[in-house]
């Protein structure tokens, strides 16, 4: 089946003046601020290089290390020569973390014509300190990466004004979206949509004393049949479920997503997989206060630095020797810190254990996926 691949095969050589921007155009954006731009690209809103120079000067310094995903490297290959992408100028590349306060942030600006940019988050990436962001939304609100989000867009749209369509992945969806709803009207007003993708939505408490309202419409959320992350604290907006050729969270990968012609394979709903981890999730955190939401992550989280890694990459590479430094650590815990950890860990496996028989089927279900 068809992917974003495809799609740039059959469509890259035609610029976007002739054919409209359309929402595959909005995922391979949301992709670009994943890529190993630093130094290629500046973070001056102002200075500016073209996409097909900024692929080739990265091309020729980038190791394959120096990609975060699977897939990115044979994008920055495509899009060097893509006659639909090579033009357009980029600017404002960040990416930054900050262990001190626990974020994770990343963005790019993309000007896809005069007066009209898409400003790319970047979603997490394989820092132990971008996960941690990300369970830190089950306690903390805003989280750091959000409100650098939203003072990022607002310096870039004092500084260069026009319109904007802002996106992401995963964490990045979430924070587009926050942006959209929490910064100050002339820049709310310029923004003409909000791509969501895969990425966890604001539980509607949050969004209470903002201007959602207003930027609902112009808000989607693109997900696969099994999605976990895109699931996570509900939706206000609109979602649209997409065909993966993956299974379970591998479906959370853009290039797994089935297209046909210029748009996304779509279904009617998300399947029972995706189901069973949000009916599990949801109740294993709601029966948690908000202090031990914060204690049992940060719990986690110190365990998992305790091996002195800074990615899951190096946790991966070297399990064994994390596997033990954890357990040791573990065991220095104070008694009740060590038994809460436990007790929630095993009340999250009795959680899945109970949903398990109502939720997940032992073949695929009609909409794929297992």
């Amino acid at each position: 089946m068809a992917n974003l691949f495809d799609y740039l095969e059959w469509r890259g050589d035609l610029p976007l003046d002739k054919i409209p921007f359309c929402e595959l155009d909005a995922a391979v954006m949301t992709r670009l601020s994943y890529l190993p731009l630093d130094v290629v690209v500046s973070a001056d809103f102002a200075q500016t290089i073209t996409l097909g120079e900024a692929a080739e000067r990265a091309l020729a310094t980038k190791k394959p290390s120096d990609y975060l995903w699977k897939g990115d490297d044979q994008l920055m290959q495509i899009i060097k020569d893509c006659g639909r992408y090579q033009n357009l100028k980029l600017s404002g590349f960040v990416n930054r973390i900050d262990e001190e306060t626990t974020m994770q942030f990343g963005a790019l600006i993309i000007e896809l014509e005069e007066g009209l940019r898409f400003l790319s988050y970047r979603g997490t990436d394989k820092s132990l300190v971008g996960w941690q962001e990300d369970f830190n939304l089950f306690y903390e609100f805003p989280v750091p990466s959000q409100t650098e989000a939203l003072r990022y867009f607002e310096a870039a749209y004092a500084a260069l004004g026009g319109e904007w369509l802002l996106g992401g992945h995963s964490k990045g969806g979430n924070v587009a979206i926050y942006t959209a709803s929490f910064c100050g009207e002339a820049a709310r007003e310029s923004v003409r949509a909000i791509y969501n993708m895969d990425g966890p939505g604001i539980e509607p408490e949050h969004l209470a004393d903002s201007a959602f309202e207003q930027i609902r419409e112009r808000t989607v959320t693109y997900m696969p049949q099994s999605s976990v992350i895109g699931k996570m604290f509900g939706h206000e907006d609109k979602c649209v479920v997409v065909q993966s050729v993956e299974h379970n969270l591998w479906q959370h990968d853009l290039y797994t997503w089935m297209i046909e012609r210029d748009q996304f394979v779509k279904i009617p709903a998300t399947n029972k997989t995706s189901a069973f981890f949000d009916q599990t999730l949801t109740s294993f955190v709601g029966e948690m206060t908000h202090e031990e939401r914060q204690q049992f992550v940060e719990g986690l989280f110190d365990l998992l630095k305790s091996t002195e890694h800074e990615t899951f990459d190096e946790l991966a590479e070297k399990w064994l020797k994390s596997g033990g430094k954890i357990l040791k650590s573990f065991t220095r815990l104070d008694s009740s810190t060590r038994s809460m950890i436990r007790g929630k860990l095993f009340r999250f496996l009795k959680k899945a254990g109970g949903n398990l028989p109502d939720r997940i089927l032992p073949t695929k279900d009609k909409n794929g996926g297992s």
